[in-house]
């Protein structure tokens, strides 16, 4: 019950302890009755060239309603399904089978309302069996499948997105005679000096004719590490492990695996794989684990470079709460290679902070007795999910002298270690997302998130990012209401640009903010003194009168601090870009400029515009153009004596818009 409340608090589901196929596995294949009682297979859709998108919910989920009444299925259905460029399907698999047709109908009591009425693609109900197989995990969950049977988990995505996936070159259908394809490096990960490590990869007929024969080499680069003549009969779609061989490396090494020989299509002909070259070992090793709430979920082994293991905890095993630490000491019967490999049965390693509990750790290591540590073996911290992970470590009688890091502030810190070997790793954010990332750090560290919008004013992610204002690009679309704003952030020190040394600043005396266009209304700013890791909004609003790029330009003065004193180091200029774009819809509205309900950005003119005047034709100062009474009638010059009203240029004895229209009709000719 532990994830199953967790996950239903968030309209999610754990089906099993499984984790969901991942990016490039095999669809697995199956067959069942929609609620019209059609009967569909998933190949023969497959074969015949389709592409099929499969979102697995629940009645009951809230985000999987979300997402369903957004319109993008449908979309995607109209534009590609059989109605369109017929190259796609869609399947909506209601997969928890303790709900009822009552649910699907919007009528039952664990619905989120009416999943049929409107849903134009085939809706298979109780699907649990087929959820299963695709080892789900939670709901939605919402793949694409290609016509190889390679899956991609697209998830909530926009209509666009979903295209860009299934129109890829790589999800084409088999459509050349002569197409081999390589899905994936199946062989060893990891392996010890002069030790050789198998190589493999799957092999994929994506011809229309059967594949018979083609030649695989593994690439070091430019360099060719061995070449392979694979022969064999597979039908179209039709998967081969193909061994290799085997190959020694004397370090890591990534490496590349092609097909050499001819074929009709060689955008599928690659695929890479690694090896990691196992650690030094001492011949006793320590294996540490901290679980997560979760730690019958744990498993792992000890294995010789022939497979036999030596040392194992099997899963359900390991029993007791989050933050309890086991730990299990090993002698390896002799010097040799051998592999760690843990698992977790869920697929999340000991990632339990997701799910309300605490991140678990295992530490691998190896020692010359239990009180002198020899190497670090493999350093987990529970910050990532994995379903199996593997170390390799090379074991014999190491000499007692240690090198390795010696930095205590390293992640990968050895306390025994004597001589620095240059190996250390530091903290750092591992989300590239976020606005600290650090590309090559050894472990992780708290990682800061932003929005450039003024609600975030004062969050502590500003101190990552340079002086500026932000966002650098907003967009906005012609006679559409338009509410934007920046931040102007001043960092905390700044690089003086005569010298390029860098300096705390002392403040920024913002002075203006220049180029704001005319119809922006709303405007709000304070100008004035901005210190260092200090924000400050703009806001500003209005309708778009007319396409165009707007650069805006906030601007001050920036001073230095040297020995706690401002200098200037003169005036700075922060561009900000407002892009409006075409409408490329009319936008009705009056747009003669002299009616009175004249729209400046109305492009279509849709014959309300509003002329006030006499419209009564008995009335002296009657005006044929108006056409709102504006209770003038009787009003203004009278037709005795027409002389007074010298712009009385029509004659009729008023002054109006008529008499406005006539001038403005002669306006710029030459008077005889």
């Amino acid at each position: 019950m532990r994830r199953l409340i967790l996950l239903f608090s968030a309209a999610l589901m754990a089906s099993a302890a499984t984790a969901q196929l991942p990016d490039g596995s095999i669809a697995p294949d199956w067959t069942a009755t929609d609620i019209n009682g059609v009967e569909h297979n998933l190949y023969e859709l497959l074969d015949d060239g389709k592409k099929v998108i499969l979102q697995f919910s629940a009645t009951w989920c809230g985000p999987c309603w979300g997402y369903h009444t957004s319109g993008v299925l449908e979309e995607l259905y109209e534009d590609y399904g059989p109605d369109g460029t017929d190259e796609l399907r869609i399947f909506f698999m209601e997969a928890d089978d303790t709900t009822t047709d009552n649910d699907l109908n919007g009528t039952g009591t664990a619905t989120q309302g009416d999943w049929v009425t409107g849903t134009s693609y085939p809706i298979i109900d109780d699907a649990g069996f087929i959820f299963d197989d695709y080892a789900g995990a939670y709901y939605p969950t919402i793949y694409t499948i290609c016509p190889n049977r390679v899956l991609t988990e697209s998830g909530q995505i926009s209509a666009a997105d979903h295209a860009a996936i299934f129109q890829a070159n790589s999800c084409a259908g088999a459509s050349v005679a002569n197409d081999p394809a390589l899905l994936g490096y199946t062989g060893g990960t990891t392996t010890c000096p002069g030790e050789p490590v198998n190589l493999s990869v799957d092999l994929m007929n994506l011809g229309v004719t059967n594949l018979q024969f083609c030649t695989i080499a593994v690439m070091d680069g430019s360099t060719e590490v061995l070449s392979y003549d694979w022969s064999g009969d597979l039908s179209t779609y039709g998967i081969a492990n193909v061994d290799l061989g085997t190959a020694v490396f004397d370090a890591s090494t990534s490496f590349s695996i092609e097909i050499t020989s001819s074929d009709d299509n060689d955008v599928n002909n690659s695929s890479s794989g690694a090896v990691e070259l196992a650690e030094e070992s001492a011949m006793l090793v320590k294996v540490e684990i901290m679980t997560d709430n979760w730690p019958q979920e744990i498993s792992w082994d000890i294995s010789d470079d022939a497979g036999n293991v030596i040392e194992s905890v099997a899963e359900g095993e390991v029993a007791g709460s989050e933050g309890d630490v086991f730990v299990w000491w090993v002698n390896v019967p002799e010097a040799g290679c051998y592999a760690f490999t843990t698992n977790d049965a869920y697929g999340d390693g000991l990632n339990g902070s997701q799910w309300g509990s605490i991140n678990g750790s295992c530490v691998v290591t190896s020692w010359h007795d239990e009180n002198n540590l020899a190497s670090v073996i493999y350093n987990y911290d529970g910050s990532y999910e994995y379903e199996s992970e593997q170390a390799g470590l090379a074991a014999d009688d190491l000499p007692f002298i240690v090198e390795d890091c010696t930095d205590a502030a390293a992640c990968n810190y050895n306390p025994a270690a004597e001589i620095e070997d240059g190996s250390c790793t530091y903290p750092g954010c591992m989300d590239p997302i976020a606005v600290n990332y650090v590309s090559d750090a050894g472990c992780a560290a708290a990682c800061l998130y932003l929005e450039y919008t003024c609600e975030f004013i004062g969050n502590a992610a500003w101190q990552s990012v340079e002086t500026a204002a932000y966002p650098e690009w907003q967009a906005a679309v012609h006679g559409v209401a338009w509410d934007g704003e920046w931040v102007l952030h001043i960092a905390s020190e700044m690089a003086e640009p005569t010298t390029d040394v860098v300096y705390p600043v002392h403040h920024f005396d913002w002075t203006g903010v220049n180029g704001l266009p005319d119809w922006a209304e709303d405007v709000s700013y304070a100008l004035g003194d901005v210190g260092p890791n200090e924000q400050q909004c703009i806001s500003a609003s209005g309708i778009p009168t007319m396409p165009g790029l707007y650069e805006i330009q906030v601007t001050g003065e920036l001073f230095i601090s040297i020995f706690g004193q401002p200098f200037s180091i003169g005036e700075q200029s922060y561009p900000v870009w407002l892009d409006i774009a075409e409408n490329p819809n009319p936008i009705a509205g009056c747009t003669y400029p002299l009616a009175t309900n004249h729209l400046v950005y109305a492009t279509l003119d849709d014959g309300s515009c509003l002329f006030p005047g006499c419209t009564d034709p008995e009335a002296g100062n009657y005006s044929p153009v108006a056409n709102i009474d504006d209770g003038s009638c009787g009003e203004g010059c009278t037709t005795e004596p027409a002389a007074e009203c010298s712009t009385d240029n029509n004659g009729d004895g008023v002054v109006n818009v008529t008499d406005l229209l006539a001038l403005l009709g002669e306006f710029g000719n030459e008077c005889e």
